[in-house]
């Protein structure tokens, strides 16, 4: 079982109500998901699930999982970047060491 589906049970079993889940990634959101199934709970009539990653289960599972898209390539290369740099120079302090890469809201059943 999903770590995130065993909270999830332990969160329905005290009877603390709730109307959405945020995961913290996609994997989570579908045991998030399979916890609310085996408790007979509708998704997203009752609560609604959203991930973050983008990964192919989100797009798979049913209902589909709504999820926070990352451009993981663009990732890797400002992290791979970054790091030459800091290899690369004596003084770090000149080094850019905050990036905001772009995010986007990927709609699918589990939120509508």
């Amino acid at each position: 079982m999903f770590y995130s589906a065993s909270a999830i049970d332990k969160v329905i079993k005290k009877g603390i109500k709730f109307d959405g889940i945020f995961a913290t990634n996609d994997w989570r959101a579908y045991g998030a998901l399979a916890a609310l199934k085996n408790n007979h709970i509708q998704v997203p009539q009752q609560i609604k699930i959203i991930g973050f990653d983008d990964i192919f289960i989100s797009s798979m599972s049913i209902p589909s999982l709504s999820t926070i898209h990352q451009d993981t390539e663009k990732l890797a290369y400002t992290a791979c970047h970054l790091l030459l740099q800091l290899i690369k120079k004596d003084d770090s302090s000149e080094i850019q060491k905050k990036y905001v890469l772009p995010i986007k809201v990927v709609r699918r059943e589990s939120t509508q």
